[in-house]
C-alpha cells in the first residue's frame, strides 16, 4: 500500500505545470490547513534541532515514510528480470527513469507534506512523454540515434547488431525489387502503436507508478498498457487485410501505397515473437525466402516477455514440476504464473529451462491470444480506416486455383501471356504468382464460361474461399451475367 493518496496525479493532468524549475515542477501549492483552520498564536521561533531536508527528513533526507519507499522501489528496479520485447522496454525505461529522477528534487518548504515521491515522479514522466512519440517509433523499429539515457536504453535490444533499422523488421528485405512507393509508405514505422502506448503510459500512470512498491513496471505495463495495445493494433492488421490464419485474403487488392502502410503499422516492430499471431500474419506477405531474412531477429518463446504479454501459448505444470515446487499454487495441470516466472526468487530459472527439465509444457491458447483479444477494431486509427475499403472490393471478385483453372485456359484466356500491375482496379481478371510478385491482368475471351456453376466448382467468391492467395487466378463478378 502506498503512503500518499494519487490525488495529486490526476491534478498534475489538469494543471499540467510548467517545469521550468523543480519548485515549479510540482506547483500543488502549500498544505491545506483541513478542518482545524489556520494554525493560532504567534509563530513558535525558529525549528529546533538540525535542518530539515526537501521532505521534512532530518539532514538533508526525505521523511522516514517516504525513505522506506524509495528504500522499495529502488531495491525492486535493481533486481528487475530484463526482457527483449521493446514495447515493454519502452514503457519500463520512461516509468523507472522518472523514479529516479525524482528521487534528485528538491522541494520548497511548502509542499514538503503535500507532494510525495509519486507525484513528482507523475509529472517528471509527463515531461518526457510530451515528445515521445517519434522516439517510441525509432525504438520499436530499431533506429535510435542517441537520446534521453532512458530511451537508449530501452532501445539496446532493438539494436544488438549495432546497425540502424529505418525500415524496422522489414529492413532485412529491403532490395531493389521493392518500389519508391512501397518504400516512401514505410516512413511512418509504428506510428499508431506507438501514438498508443505514449497515450497508454500516461492514462496507466497511476497503477503502474503506484505498484512500484510491490513489483517492477514491466510486469505493470504489460498488464495496464502493452498488452492492450498490441491486441488493438494487430486486430486491425488481420482484419483490414482480411486474416484467416495462414493468408491475407484482401492482399491483392491494395495499391502498392497501402501495402507499405499496412507494413509500416504491423510488421515493422523489430522484436516479433517467433511462433506468434504477429510472425504469421507479417511473414504471411512475405516470400519464403524473405520470410527467412525477416525472420532471423524475432524473439524466441522463452523470452519472459512473451509471459507477460501472454502471446498465443501459455505454459503448465506437469506431474514433475508440481513434485519440484512444492506449493499449494502448483499444481499439475494448473497454469504456471506470472508471479511464479517472474518473481525474484526464479529470474534464473527461464522457460526453456522448465521445458527442459520437463517441469511444465506449452499449450496453445484458444481464446486469449493478441489476435483474438484484438478483435473488436471498429476504431481502427488511420490508415486502417481507408483500407478496409479493400473487404468491399474483395467481395465483387471470384477466384480459382491455377491448377484448377488449366482446363478453361483456351475458353477463357491464359493469364501468363498478361500485363504485370501495381494495382488491379482497371483488371476485369487477373493472376497473382504469389504475394510479392505483380499481378497480371490478361483478356478473358468472350467463350469463357468459367461462371457457369455446373462447368466448374472451383470457382468461389474471395471471401468465401480464403484458403490461399498463391497462384489464384481472379475474375471480376462484372463478367458474371448471372451473379448477383
Amino acid at each position: 500500500m502506498l503512503f500518499l493518496p494519487f490525488i495529486f496525479l490526476a491534478f498534475a493532468a489538469a494543471v499540467r505545470p510548467s517545469l521550468e524549475g523543480v519548485q515549479d515542477k510540482v506547483g500543488f501549492g502549500p498544505r491545506p490547513h483541513g478542518p482545524r483552520g489556520p494554525p493560532r498564536g504567534p509563530p513558535r521561533g525558529p525549528p529546533r534541532g538540525p535542518p530539515r531536508g526537501p521532505h521534512g527528513a532530518g539532514p538533508g533526507g526525505r521523511t522516514e515514510m517516504y525513505g522506506r519507499l524509495q528504500r522499495r522501489v529502488d531495491d525492486i528496479l535493481r533486481n528487475r528480470f530484463p526482457v527483449s520485447v521493446s514495447a515493454l522496454r519502452f514503457c519500463s525505461s520512461v516509468i523507472e527513469y522518472a523514479w529516479k529522477e525524482q528521487a534528485k528534487q528538491v522541494l520548497p518548504p511548502s509542499q514538503r507534506f503535500t507532494v510525495g515521491p509519486q507525484d513528482v515522479a507523475a509529472v517528471l514522466l509527463q515531461d518526457e512523454l510530451e515528445n515521445a512519440q517519434l522516439t517510441c517509433q525509432e525504438v520499436m523499429a530499431g533506429a535510435l540515434q542517441g537520446g534521453q539515457p532512458w530511451a537508449v536504453d530501452a532501445a539496446k535490444t532493438s539494436q544488438t547488431d549495432g546497425v540502424l533499422h529505418p525500415l524496422g523488421r522489414l529492413q532485412a528485405v529491403d532490395n531493389e525489387d521493392r518500389s519508391p512507393a512501397w518504400k516512401a509508405s514505410l516512413e511512418h514505422v509504428c506510428k499508431d502503436e506507438c501514438q498508443e502506448l505514449v497515450a497508454g503510459i500516461w492514462d496507466a500512470r497511476v497503477p503502474i507508478i503506484g505498484s512500484l512498491e510491490s513489483k517492477a513496471p514491466t510486469e505493470t505495463c504489460a498488464n495496464e498498457v502493452v498488452r492492450k495495445v498490441e491486441a488493438h493494433i494487430l486486430g486491425c492488421c488481420a482484419e483490414t487485410c482480411g486474416w484467416n490464419g495462414a493468408a491475407c485474403t484482401f492482399w491483392p487488392f491494395f495499391s502498392v501505397a497501402e501495402k507499405g502502410a499496412w507494413e509500416a503499422e504491423c510488421c515493422t516492430e523489430w522484436n516479433v515473437l517467433a511462433g506468434s499471431d504477429r510472425e504469421k500474419l507479417c511473414d504471411a506477405t512475405l516470400t519464403p525466402s524473405q520470410k527467412v531474412l525477416a525472420d532471423e531477429h524475432d524473439l524466441e518463446k522463452s523470452e519472459k516477455g512473451a509471459v507477460l504479454l501472454g502471446q498465443d501459448e501459455q505454459l503448465k505444470w506437469t506431474r514433475n514440476g508440481a513434485r519440484n515446487f512444492h506449493s499449494e499454487h502448483v499444481q499439475e495441470g494448473q497454469v504456471v504464473s506470472q508471479e511464479f516466472l517472474l518473481k525474484d526468487r526464479t529470474p534464473s530459472i527461464s522457460i526453456q529451462d522448465g521445458l527442459d527439465e520437463g517441469w511444465w509444457i506449452r499449450e496453445v491458447l484458444t481464446s486469449s491470444s493478441l489476435l483474438e483479444l484484438g478483435d473488436r477494431t471498429s476504431d481502427c486509427p488511420p490508415p486502417f480506416d481507408t483500407i478496409r475499403a479493400n473487404e468491399k472490393k474483395a467481395d465483387s471478385w471470384f477466384k480459382i486455383g491455377f491448377a484448377h483453372y488449366g482446363p478453361h485456359k483456351a475458353m477463357c484466356g491464359n493469364p501468363q501471356l498478361g500485363n504485370q500491375t501495381d494495382e488491379v482496379t482497371d483488371c476485369t481478371a487477373f493472376i497473382q504468382p504469389s504475394v510479392s510478385v505483380k499481378a497480371k491482368c490478361f483478356s478473358v475471351k468472350e467463350t469463357c464460361k468459367i461462371f457457369e456453376k455446373e462447368l466448374d466448382k472451383n470457382l468461389k467468391r474471395v471471401k468465401a474461399n480464403p484458403e490461399s492467395t498463391r497462384n489464384m487466378v481472379y475474375f471480376h463478378k462484372s463478367l458474371c451475367t448471372t451473379c448477383a
